[in-house]
């Protein structure tokens, strides 16, 4: 299963504020795309500042598949420590740096989520082949202007632009919350960027609970104002109030003025108006009201309290900057609080039709529906593209035959984590054997499934080493796939064309992490249980045809203590290599009496990891190449391979 790691310091219940609601849309909807959710939760708003806060810990544990808490420091939140701007990585502390490098050496993630760019640090903690994505909620850089033309000294989270911008340029994905923030974006990060607005569409079910044809009442008009005691929530609905005063006072228009949420016990006026406090639901308040206001005239990021108004079809009066993302227009949009007063005013005097003042409201609720739509797309376009998906074919091989090439590839699959989703194709017996001690981000599949997994990839690398081919895996134009001639030779075949020898033949046999590699191990005490002859009790192994009768006789007569191996007998090579892998580093010598080819390439990999020494072709293969012994050789020759793999070097795939 897709595992997704979603870091937060925002709880997703309860989602009665709209970056709590942003959570929660963005993670349900990595659940809906089949990721298992592990929620950590960075608590420092709210109740949580105190105390861990039960009821909520149960509840996100009902929406999650996993839940963890880390209490932040209590400097969270504060003003900038020097300056009038806080550094982009202020509010971080060692002891989560912690949890997250312990996290991330023991747990394997697909997908990893930091919500709010000053949680960003987070991101250059976890693997390479981890895809990053931040989402941003807002551009904080441009808040100081804001604050400075109301006379606001601080207000949360404030940083330059240059701060930010290395922030996000941590991520491989941004999300912005609109298109206006995702246009500011492009071009000035690497991350890719996607635009996501904010819809809840569980709010359409309350809708028609609120589609009435006629005003509440006869002789006033209702005028609900819901939200959060926040800075531009107050200003803007404050000057509105102000506005109205006089205009009232002028006409004595029948305004009825319902205030609701934090902002409700703050507000000022000389008006009548009722201040309900917290409410249950948004379609609850809405409902004693004929018109919602949303009087946001300055701020920055996505005005949701707008969207839900959209998402229950609900007539609206909203100031310019709030319909920013929404597609709303015409005359539901205001420019300035003093209109919004004037308009609240002639709709109290006239009383124009309620289809007509909702009408905009259900234009713009389809076009904002059309754009989430089309921002997910773009946003699972780019998960899918950020991660190819590399997969080994070794779904032949067995502890009783093929134990080598499958050491072979566990050994290097856990350095090719860092820049694909690495799946290795395996027998059911063998998948059960290594799946528990597979390094992290490696997974084993059989071979039927892989076609299901290749869904979640933009591409897909495909490795054969065991000489099936690639039909019934799903692959596509695009796709890459290379055939690992080394073990030809274990299926009776010849060896790869030597004139074009491929990426993956050019690898040595086996990583250096094969000496403690868990999987590894594994496969070779299988094998053992496997192995059809008993161990090769000699000093001198040596490799060739027998039919060079006196060539071998020169050889033999060296030493007493000799094993012969005919390289033209597939089963007795491999049981040859595995027992000089078994056997302690420098006991055994090998000569090589055959032709230079593939398999001379296998031996001198055994012999080079395994430290035993060589003699004849074997010893001067590579010395006399590059000057450089077998170990320097092979620091060189790994890295090498494992990028080449990364890079370039397979054929795109022709599936015309």
């Amino acid at each position: 299963m897709k595992s997704a790691l979603v870091l937060s310091p925002f709880a997703s219940w309860p989602p009665d504020v709209g970056h709590r609601r942003r959570v929660l849309q963005t993670t349900a909807l990595l659940k809906s795309l089949g990721y298992r959710i592990t929620f950590l939760l960075y608590a420092f708003e709210g109740g949580w500042y105190w105390r861990f806060q039960t009821e909520d810990f149960d509840r996100m544990c009902a929406q999650w598949d996993e839940v963890i808490v880390h209490a932040a420091e209590h400097s969270v939140g504060l003003p900038p420590k020097s300056g009038r701007v806080h550094q982009l990585d202020e509010w971080w502390s060692t002891s989560f740096d912690t949890l997250l490098v312990n996290l991330f050496s023991r747990r394997s993630f697909d997908v990893f989520v930091v919500h709010n760019v000053w949680l960003s640090r987070a991101l250059s903690l976890a693997p390479a082949g981890t895809v990053k994505v931040l989402e941003t909620h807002d551009l904080f850089h441009k808040r100081r202007a804001i604050l400075d033309r109301y006379g606001i000294g601080h207000d949360f989270f404030e940083i330059d632009e240059g701060p930010e911008m290395f922030g996000i340029d941590r991520a491989d994905i941004a999300i912005a919350i609109q298109d206006q923030d995702a246009r500011e974006l492009l071009g000035r990060t690497r991350a890719r960027v996607a635009s996501l607005p904010f819809y809840d569409e569980a709010l359409e079910a309350e809708a028609p609970a609120l589609r009435r044809a006629d005003y509440l009442h006869p002789g006033k008009v209702t005028f609900g104002f819901l939200g959060s005691a926040h800075t531009y929530n107050l200003h803007g609905m404050q000057a509105v109030l102000r506005a109205l005063e006089p205009r009232i006072a002028a006409t004595f228009a029948p305004v009825d003025i319902a205030l609701a949420g934090t902002a409700s016990g703050v507000l000022e006026t000389r008006l009548p108006v009722r201040r309900l406090g917290r409410v249950p639901t948004e379609a609850g308040f809405y409902a004693q009201c004929d018109i919602a206001l949303a009087p946001t005239f300055d701020g920055t990021g996505f005005k949701i309290k707008v969207g839900d108004c959209l998402a229950l079809g609900m007539p609206s009066l909203v100031a310019r900057h709030s319909a920013i993302g929404t597609g709303l227009r015409g005359a539901a949009v205001v420019e300035t609080p003093e209109d919004m007063a004037e308009a609240m005013v002639q709709i109290a005097l006239r009383r124009p039709a309620i289809t007509t003042l909702r009408a905009p409201v259900l234009e713009a609720r389809e076009d904002l529906k059309g754009r989430v739509e089309f921002g997910t797309r773009n946003l699972v376009q780019l998960l899918r593209d950020a991660r190819p998906v590399l997969a080994v074919d070794l779904s032949v091989w067995g502890p009783e035959r093929g134990a080598l090439a499958l050491m072979s590839w566990l050994s290097v699959a856990r350095h090719l984590v860092g820049q694909a989703a690495v799946v290795l194709l395996l027998r059911e017996d063998v998948r059960r054997l290594v799946e528990a001690v597979l390094p992290l981000g490696v997974r084993a599949l059989a071979r039927e499934d892989f076609a299901a997994l290749r869904r979640d990839h933009g591409r897909a690398v495909v490795v054969d080493a065991s000489g099936t081919g690639s039909r019934g895996l799903g692959l596509r134009r695009g796709d890459q796939w290379e055939l690992d001639g080394r073990w030809c030779w274990l299926r009776g075949e010849e060896s790869l064309d030597e004139a074009a020898p491929s990426v993956v033949a050019k690898m040595p046999v086996l990583h250096p992490d094969a000496a403690w590699d868990p999987a590894v191990q594994a496969v070779q005490k299988a094998a053992r249980q496997h192995r059809d002859r008993k161990a090769l009790d000699a000093e001198r192994l040596v490799f060739g045809v027998w039919a060079d009768r006196g060539r071998m006789a020169r050889v033999i007569r060296l030493k007493q203590r000799v094993a012969r191996v005919e390289i033209r007998d597939a089963r007795a090579v491999e049981a040859a290599l595995l027992e000089l892998l078994d056997a302690p580093a420098g006991s055994r010598e090998v000569v090589w009496c055959g032709d230079d080819g593939l398999i001379v390439r296998l031996v001198l990999g055994v012999c080079g990891f395994a430290a035993h020494d060589t003699n004849g072709v074997l010893n001067t293969a590579i010395s006399v190449r590059s000057g450089r012994t077998l170990r320097q050789e092979f620091a060189t020759i790994i890295p090498q391979s494992l990028a080449s793999i990364r890079d370039e070097g397979f054929r795109p795939l022709n599936t015309k």
